[in-house]
């Protein structure tokens, strides 16, 4: 006479082995692998167990088949919570990160299958939470993105100056023109991002993919801005005003006398901005003919 749970079929072999097919799915979802004492419940005999036994499987076997209904939904929030990076400076969004992470891991689940379906839920709770916050991040992000831009920009200009004079040789230290280099590097970083920071199913900005919690990088441009400057200040010493002066003491070309007044003085912003190709041709031939 076959029992209430025969007649179920809980302990069909066929839906026994696509349940387990369906748990070495789940289990490559968090790239691991099947525990074996998993194989061995499911392929154990039932004849012969208590009552206490047979429901104590029983409750097992169906807790892995309701685990199995959120695969997909486990699937994904792995990927997201394993894609986040959380500060400890958010406090209780980075207690919620901590708990997830610790939720999502197979051995838990599998253990004890409940915990999936909570974690669903815990998940959508935090995420409703991660979006307002990351949001608001975003916005911060921005607004500081925005002035250290302007004092970028306005900036970049010496940046380009020295990689114009790095082409006399031997007027820029290669130092000088790493500088510039790293100096330049840092526009991509700062570009506007035209987004409003709402996500959706993603944990950062699909345009700029800012990390909750990640700080701009405004004191190493600050310091870099400031070793440029100096490098052109260098450079201009290296003109000497003496040497300019006793060249071009009779020149007539306004242009030019602009531009030597601005290397005498040593006027950073003024040299910068009338450096063009032709002054630099001019500038080569003087300390070509001066051997500087």
């Amino acid at each position: 006479m076959k029992t209430s749970y025969e007649k179920e079929n809980i302990f069909d072999k066929k839906r026994l082995s696509e349940l387990e097919r369906g748990l070495r799915e789940l289990a490559q979802v968090f790239c691991t692998s099947l525990p074996n004492w998993v194989k061995d419940e499911l392929k154990a005999p039932f004849s012969g167990l208590s009552v206490g036994e047979v429901n104590r499987r029983k409750n097992r076997i169906v807790g892995w088949q309701r685990l199995l209904e959120y695969k997909e939904d486990l699937r994904r929030i792995r990927e997201l919570v394993a894609s986040a990076k959380v500060p400890p400076s958010e406090k209780n969004l980075y207690l919620a990160y901590i708990s997830l992470s610790t939720e999502l891991e197979f051995e838990n689940l599998i253990r004890n299958p409940a915990v999936g379906m909570s974690t669903v839920r815990a998940f959508d709770a935090f995420y409703e939470v991660y979006r307002e916050r990351y949001k608001e991040y975003h916005t911060e992000r921005e607004k500081e993105k925005l002035a250290l831009r302007k004092l970028y920009n306005e900036n970049l200009i010496y940046a380009n100056t020295i990689m114009m004079l790095s082409q006399i040789e031997g007027l820029c230290d290669p130092q000088m023109i790493e500088r510039a280099q790293k100096l330049f590097a840092y526009e991509e970083i700062l570009k506007e991002c035209p987004e409003e920071g709402l996500i959706q199913n993603r944990m950062v900005c699909a345009r700029c993919g800012a990390v909750l919690g990640e700080s701009l990088p405004a004191d190493e441009i600050n310091s870099l801005i400031g070793s440029v400057q100096k490098d052109i200040s260098l450079v201009l010493q290296k003109i000497s005003r003496s040497i300019i002066k006793g060249i071009v003491r009779k020149e007539k070309n306004e242009k030019i006398k602009a531009f030597v007044d601005a290397v005498t003085v040593s006027n950073l912003e003024h040299f910068s901005r009338l450096l063009d190709p032709e002054l630099l041709e001019f500038l080569k031939e003087i300390l070509k003919s001066t051997n500087v």
